[in-house]
């Protein structure tokens, strides 16, 4: 009989045609060779570049910068750093001596007649020579003016990129000009401030947002319930950590089985003992609406479920053929508003 049900169950989705064809199999071999080549290449990019940093003045020298580039590249290429670091580290060495050719002179040639005008402009206006009007406050030659020596300064800079082989830099930079400048401060910030937690946790908690309307603008609705759990579990993270005495205090007081190991640590604690932390605390209080009142504490549980569902064999145990459809994006949306509402309103206690 149950061989009789087995052959009923006719597949309701197919993997579209070619999805593992030979060619992308291909292109998914070149990738993994690409993998493995930035390994057995690491050591000797990083020897070169240890002889460098012994040098005083390396960042002046295109020979040491080009060392330090074909570093990062091969970094990246092994998946040992992301692209915002990648764009710090390459990109920033050769941003660095981009600006050390100019403060040298190297474009002076092109620069200085018009730095010329301006002047001229501004005298004819009864400026100093140490005076100058606010970007776009000068008269509109002047400003036309501001704009060419700009353009002159970003194609130097362009140049120097794709000089050094950054060409993905370089367009990124032509065709988005603030996301390369937010790619090289995010790695510049994972260098420098990576013990910052809570600031990096909020900007993590914003990404998720933006990700979830993303996917759910695709369709893809189950991917967008699970940045939204994931958003709302970064929200209570931040809230224990604005009141880490309380926070631990009510979490060794839980029961036994639903009290986290580290108590002392909310950045250790599952999403359900986040939850029952928050709830206790009063964090995510009750909400009154018409006709109810709403334990704040259950909804997320239930974001917190459908959140976990983005592992197939406990999907397949407790909603087994059943999709996330937009009514339940649009539900955990709501719970993600409330709590990010109850979380910004609680007081630090």
């Amino acid at each position: 009989m149950k061989d009789v049900r087995r052959r009923m169950l006719a597949p309701l989705r197919r993997r579209e045609a070619g999805f593992a064809s030979d060619e992308r199999l291909g292109e998914a071999l070149a990738r993994i060779e690409r993998l493995a080549g930035g390994e057995s290449r690491l050591q000797s990019a990083l020897s070169a570049v240890k002889l460098d940093r012994q040098q005083s003045g390396s960042w002046r020298d295109p020979d040491a910068v080009r060392r330090f580039v074909t570093l990062a590249t091969v970094l990246y290429e092994a998946g040992r750093i992301g692209f915002e670091q990648y764009a710090s580290f390459a990109g920033g060495s050769v941003v660095s001596l981009y600006e050390h050719r100019w403060l040298d002179g190297c474009y002076d040639e092109q620069l200085d007649p018009i730095a010329s005008q301006m002047d001229a402009i501004r005298r004819e206006h009864g400026l100093d020579s140490d005076q100058h009007w606010a970007r776009g406050d000068g008269p509109p030659e002047h400003s036309r003016l501001e704009a060419q020596y700009d353009a002159l300064l970003d194609s130097a800079m362009l140049g120097t990129l794709r000089e050094f082989g950054l060409d993905d830099l370089a367009r990124l930079k032509e065709q988005d000009a603030p996301h390369f400048d937010e790619c090289m401060e995010r790695g510049r910030r994972s260098t420098f401030h990576g013990d910052e937690f809570s600031a990096a946790l909020r900007d993590i908690v914003v990404r998720f947002e933006e990700e979830a309307g993303r996917a759910a603008a695709a369709g893809a609705f189950a991917a967008a319930v699970a940045s939204l759990g994931a958003g709302v579990e970064g929200l209570l993270v931040l809230r224990c950590l604005r009141s880490p005495k309380k926070a631990e205090r009510i979490a060794r007081k839980l029961p036994r089985k639903d009290r986290p190991q580290r108590v002392q640590d909310p950045r250790a604690w599952t999403f359900s003992q986040l939850i029952e932390v928050c709830r206790v605390a009063g964090w995510l209080a009750s909400i009154d609406v018409p006709r109810f009142v709403v334990d704040s504490g259950g909804l997320v549980h239930r974001l917190r479920v459908l959140r976990n569902h983005i592992h197939p064999s406990k999907m397949a145990k407790d909603r087994p053929w059943v999709t996330i459809r937009e009514q339940e994006f649009e539900d955990a949306r709501a719970v993600y508003l409330l709590v990010l509402a109850a979380v910004d309103r609680a007081s630090p206690t």
